[in-house]
C-alpha cells in the first residue's frame, strides 16, 4: 500500500476518540493495541482489544455517523490515519468486482445501521458538540456493475434452483455467496425454535455474502419461493482474489465484514 499522509504515535491510555463524537477518518493500527469500549448505563464496558493490522472507526467513512464507541490506547501505538481521499485512492486500485464488493458491503452496513437506529435510536452526541463529519463515500450496488463474459467466467458459476429448494441452512458452514438473477428467495432465521422470515431477495440482490470473508456458520436459511437462477461466488475464488489485494484493502474488507456482523447482531439481540 502507498503510505497514507499521516501516522500518529499515541502514548499508553490515551484517548483517540470518544463515543458520540463525529469523525472524519478511520484508523489502521500499525503497531500496538487499542481498546474499544461503550457506555452502558453510565459504566464503560470494554468490547474489544484490537492489534496491529486491524481497522477501526470505519463508520466515519461509510455514513458520517457519530462514533458508536470510544477508542483508547491500551499500550503505546502507531496509527495510520485513513481519510476519505486515502480510501478512495486505495479503492481505485481494485478490479471492478472487488471495488463493487466493497461498495456493496458499505451499502449493507448503511441499511443495517438504519434498521438498528429505528429500533434502538441513534447514539448520543458528545456533550462537547460534534466535529465536522466526513461525507459518506459514494457507493454503487454490485448488480449495477457491467460484467464482461471474461469477468463472469473468473468469478461466477450459474445454477437454476427449483421452487421450494433450500439453498443453504442456518448453522451450516458457508462457502459461497449468491447473486439472484431471476426468481425470488426467502431468508429465514429460527427464533425460539420456529423459522421467522427476515427478508425476501429480489433479482439482482446478493445474499450469503459474509461466508466469503470469515467462513462463520450461516446465520439464517435461504429457500426459493419461485424457480430461480443464481450466480454463485465461490469462497475459494474470492479468497484468491482477496489474497492478491494490497494489505490495506484486505484490512478494510475484513473491517467492513466485522462491522456488518456487529450491527446485525444488535438487531438480532
Amino acid at each position: 500500500m502507498s503510505e497514507p499522509a499521516e501516522i500518529f504515535t499515541y502514548a499508553p491510555d490515551e484517548l483517540i476518540f470518544r463515543q458520540g463524537e463525529r469523525g472524519d477518518c478511520a484508523y489502521l493500527i500499525r503497531d500496538g493495541k487499542v481498546d474499544i469500549s461503550v457506555l452502558n448505563r453510565g459504566e464503560r464496558v470494554l468490547v474489544a482489544t484490537l492489534g496491529a493490522g486491524e481497522v477501526f472507526g470505519e463508520l466515519a467513512l461509510i455514513d458520517g455517523s457519530p462514533r458508536s464507541a470510544s477508542a483508547t490506547t491500551s499500550s503505546g501505538c502507531e496509527l495510520v490515519v485513513i481519510t476519505a481521499s486515502v480510501l478512495e485512492r486505495e479503492l481505485d486500485k481494485l478490479d471492478p468486482f472487488m471495488r463493487s464488493w466493497v461498495q456493496h458491503m458499505a451499502v449493507l452496513i448503511r441499511k443495517t445501521l438504519k434498521r438498528t437506529q429505528n429500533v434502538l435510536g441513534p447514539p448520543p452526541l458528545s456533550a462537547s458538540g460534534p466535529s465536522l463529519a466526513a461525507a459518506p463515500l459514494k457507493t454503487r450496488p454490485l448488480n449495477e456493475v457491467v460484467w464482461t463474459p471474461r469477468q463472469q467466467l473468473h468469478v461466477f458459476d450459474r445454477r437454476v434452483v427449483e421452487l421450494g429448494e433450500v439453498i443453504f441452512q442456518e448453522g451450516e458452514p458457508g462457502f459461497r455467496a449468491y447473486i439472484l438473477r431471476s426468481g425470488e428467495v426467502q431468508i429465514t432465521k429460527k427464533i425460539n425454535g420456529f423459522p421467522r422470515p427476515l427478508a425476501r431477495i429480489k433479482p439482482n440482490q446478493i445474499f450469503g455474502e459474509l461466508a466469503l470473508i470469515d467462513g462463520r456458520p450461516r446465520s439464517a436459511s435461504a429457500t426459493t419461493v419461485h424457480r430461480s437462477e443464481l450466480l454463485i461466488v465461490d469462497a475459494g475464488r474470492f479468497q484468491e482474489k482477496l489474497s492478491k489485494l494490497s494489505k490495506f484493502s484486505q484490512y478494510w474488507i475484513r473491517a467492513l465484514t466485522r462491522r456488518l456482523r456487529d450491527v446485525s447482531a444488535r438487531i438480532e439481540d
